[in-house]
């Protein structure tokens, strides 16, 4: 009995898209959370200081000049994340993989991942984020909301930020899934969720998670109409 109990729920996770996807995208985005150093990533540096300003409830940026926007931002998460984008974009790709340092200096990286969250508020340029609408950022939001509450580090922070932020794209892709699950292109969704570069968004500081897991979510409903 207990042998066809395993063999039966197997089967359900194989064959049932949204299942599956919870079973690869869950252990994927828990390995990048905890290998990922804060800032890594496109525009990270601007997206995390736009949800920053978010989780203090400031919902729109200031306007610092003719279409120039941005806000107070704690100068230890600009200098954490800042360094993290410089590393990240700045690996040599021509190197052979066994022989690459990624992170040159792991020390610095580490030295400003442990300060306080609650740095200095320095006045930092959104870039093109300035006019983007503050819902993508909410999940990551609520996590530098808790991050700065208990007094955490930057880098215990950022992970926060990005946890809420991976878990809602998660569910927005597993609901979506779940309209599309007598359909056979639930599976195009499924493959184009789980697609490197998707993954890699999804914990990392940007507006893109919540944007392609909405985009995802919505395709599912449409298709099913």
């Amino acid at each position: 009995m207990k042998r066809a109990t395993i063999i039966s729920t197997l089967k359900n996770l194989c064959t049932e898209a949204h299942n599956l996807f919870l079973v690869i995208a869950i252990p994927a985005i828990l390995f990048m959370l905890a290998i990922l150093p804060p800032g890594w990533g496109l525009d990270v540096p601007m997206h995390a200081a736009r949800a920053y300003q978010i989780s203090n409830l400031d919902w729109y940026p200031n306007t610092l000049g003719k279409y120039t926007y941005g806000g107070e931002i704690s100068k230890s998460l600009i200098d954490a994340v800042t360094h993290g984008h410089k590393v990240s974009n700045n690996v040599n790709m021509n190197a052979i993989f066994l022989d690459r340092k990624d992170d040159p200096n792991p020390v610095l990286t580490e030295t400003l991942s442990s300060h306080s969250i609650k740095g200095e508020p320095v006045v930092y340029n959104f870039g093109p984020t300035g006019p983007y609408s503050p819902v993508p950022y909410l999940p990551s939001a609520f996590g530098f909301g808790i991050g700065r509450v208990l007094g955490l580090s930057v880098g215990a922070t950022v992970f926060l930020a990005r946890l809420f932020q991976a878990a809602v794209f998660v569910l927005l892709v597993y609901v979506g899934l779940r309209f599309m699950q007598a359909h056979k292109a639930k599976w195009l969704m499924f493959i184009i969720a789980l697609l490197p570069v998707v993954v890699y968004q999804a914990v990392t500081l940007t507006a893109d998670a919540y944007t392609t897991g909405a985009v995802l979510l919505f395709s599912g409903v449409v298709y099913t109409l």
